[in-house]
């Protein structure tokens, strides 16, 4: 199995298996991999990818997104803790018969159950024009948040300070209360507010970010607009949002598409109401406009009507498979709410020629 290889490809399902048939596939592709009875130095990998394609492709909302965007785009929408929010995958395990720690479910799927605080995610508006989409351009934003500090490397303590156990938690970074409920007793657990999580405190805090491990910062983060990016969606940037012991929380981009009623898009097609004198319609012409890809030559058929269309096939948004749309050209005929005299005299003997008689 490679990187490549979607979700459905890796569990062997077709793309309109049914949930039984994705559950049936995963037991047994999971029963085959799992690291506790194949001892292939490739098991865990597969194995991670098998869990990761399963926690996808066994939620309806999630599935629905996949199918949507495919592979990378879902990646942009959801990162490795949405994937898995809500997957019991201890519960899973314990039907075969396996046991896992919090340990080996950090270094499978790349983050940490632990107690420690992940930062949060930030969400920000991203402002496109339909070129920046067509051109797949790269924006620049700048982002303020907060990132870990250089000079602790996020464990708050001045560097050569010896780590304690925090007192408050006894090094578990978490605190549990007990409360009597009507329905028994109920537990609660929170983040140790002494050390943040970590479980470890330290006599010298570090002199840059005064013990708190991060810092905040503006930072320039670039960004590849996707071709299949569309108004309203949301972009997901992994650990690019704010720091804390847990980690960093991801920079949501919100994205709006600049539209009006000359351009707008509908689908993949993209729609352009451009306006032409009333001399070109009738008479007919070869008119060079700008578009969305640049300045292109049209030709504009005689007796032309208003909102008449232009179909330019292939010149509109891509989808995630590399196909186009077209693009719609659509006529509005500019006539004059204040002709010249001469114009005037000219519609005025062209009426009275070949309509004036008609009456």
């Amino acid at each position: 199995m490679d990187d490549e290889e979607d979700y459905y490809k890796i569990l062997g399902v077709s793309r309109d298996a049914t949930q039984d048939e994705i559950k049936r596939a995963y037991r047994r592709l999971a029963l085959q991999y799992h690291p506790d009875r194949n001892k292939d130095p490739k098991a865990e990998e597969i194995f991670k990818k098998i869990n990761e394609a399963y926690a996808v492709l066994s939620d309806p909302e999630k599935r629905a997104a996949y199918d949507k965007y495919g592979k990378a785009g879902f990646s942009q929408r959801f990162s490795k803790e949405d994937i898995f929010k809500d997957f019991d995958i201890e519960s899973i395990f314990r039907q075969f018969g396996f046991d896992i720690s919090d340990n080996l479910f950090d270094d499978f799927f790349g983050f940490s159950r632990s107690s420690a605080k992940r930062g949060r995610d930030i969400v920000y508006d991203l402002y496109l024009d339909i070129s920046d989409i067509i051109n797949q351009s790269k924006k620049v934003i700048k982002v303020k948040h907060f990132v870990r500090c250089s000079r602790c490397n996020g464990s708050g303590a001045e560097p050569g300070s010896v780590a304690e156990v925090c007192p408050k938690c006894n090094g578990r970074g978490r605190i549990v209360s007990r409360r009597s409920g009507i329905f028994g007793m109920i537990e609660t657990v929170t983040i140790c507010d002494m050390c943040n999580g970590s479980g470890r405190v330290y006599k010298n805090k570090c002199v840059l970010c005064k013990g708190k491990g991060k810092l905040l910062k503006e930072e320039d983060i670039e960004i590849e607009i996707p071709l299949d990016v569309r108004d309203g969606d949301m972009l997901r940037l992994s650990n690019q949002g704010d720091y804390d012991t847990g980690g960093a929380g991801d920079l949501i981009l919100r994205v709006h598409l600049k539209q009006n009623e000359n351009l707008h898009i509908e689908g993949n097609d993209v729609y352009m109401k451009i306006n032409i004198p009333y001399t070109k319609a009738i008479l007919g012409s070869t008119l060079k406009i700008e578009t969305p890809y640049g300045i292109k030559e049209i030709s504009i058929p005689k007796g032309s009507q208003q909102n008449d269309e232009i179909l330019i096939k292939g010149y509109g948004l891509k989808n995630r498979y590399g196909h186009s749309g077209d693009l719609h050209i659509i006529l509005n005929i500019d006539i004059p709410k204040r002709p010249s005299r001469a114009e005037l005299e000219l519609i005025k003997k062209i009426d009275e020629e070949f309509y004036s008689k008609k009456d």
